[in-house]
């Protein structure tokens, strides 16, 4: 694992939080049992979607995921898990954390890679096959998918001002903004389960790419990165 802490020489957590600061551990089939009983919920879920960039806790990088994964939600828009109280310098939800976060040990990863990237849940795991809001998730996949915005996001970082490809990622960033907003008339979907259902916003994304969104009226702009 990569991290710019000193790792304990003990061999034991010395409770400094580096782990929980970096981001939520992905749910795996094991930790079903934790959401059926109530000890966390969908609302405190986040989707990354197929091709995402998302940090990896091995590497210490940020790259497409290859494959969705569902994670426990940041917090106050941080990668801070939602669950770490910072003042008790520990996990709220200790007795009841994820397979992954049981498995964690800065000083020794190997028992967590073993389960990296394995039988790790999806959406389709959590809702209903009868729930309506799937076609939505579909649409969303098909209209918005993450291999045709990365490759729209290298072009314009190499070329700035290449207006069609713009114009394009755009067009996709308001396509993922009105499902999104469909899903909340239709079906009421709050704003954390929305995390959940349809993943980060694909303008928040861009943010992180150096991009600039803008909004006038209903509609949204982006701006692309400054090349320097």
């Amino acid at each position: 694992m990569n991290t710019d802490q000193q790792l304990p020489e003990t061999g034991e957590c010395q409770r400094c939080g580096s782990c929980c600061r970096q981001g939520g551990p992905a749910l795996h089939k094991e930790d079903l049992p934790l959401l059926r009983e109530g000890h966390f919920s969908r609302d405190h879920l986040v989707t990354i979607r197929t091709g995402e960039p998302a940090y990896d806790p091995l590497t210490g990088k940020t790259s497409p995921v290859e494959q969705e994964l569902i994670k426990i939600t940041g917090r106050n828009f941080s990668w801070t898990c939602c669950f770490y109280d910072d003042e008790a310098g520990a996990c709220s939800i200790y007795q009841y954390r994820p397979l992954e976060c049981r498995l964690l040990k800065c000083w020794d990863t190997r028992e967590l890679e073993k389960i990296i990237g394995r039988n790790t849940l999806v959406r389709k795991d959590l809702i209903s096959p009868s729930d309506p809001v799937l076609n939505l998730l579909a649409a969303q996949d098909e209209q918005c998918p993450y291999n045709r915005i990365n490759s729209l996001v290298s072009r314009l970082k190499n070329q700035a001002k290449e207006i069609s490809s713009l114009d394009e990622l755009t067009r996709l960033v308001r396509i993922d903004l009105v499902i999104r907003a469909y899903a909340q008339k239709q079906f009421s979907v709050s704003l954390d389960r929305e995390l959940f259902l349809f993943g980060r916003p694909v303008f928040k994304v861009l943010e992180a790419h150096g991009f600039q969104v803008f909004e006038a009226g209903q509609e949204v702009f982006l701006y692309p990165p400054d090349k320097k």
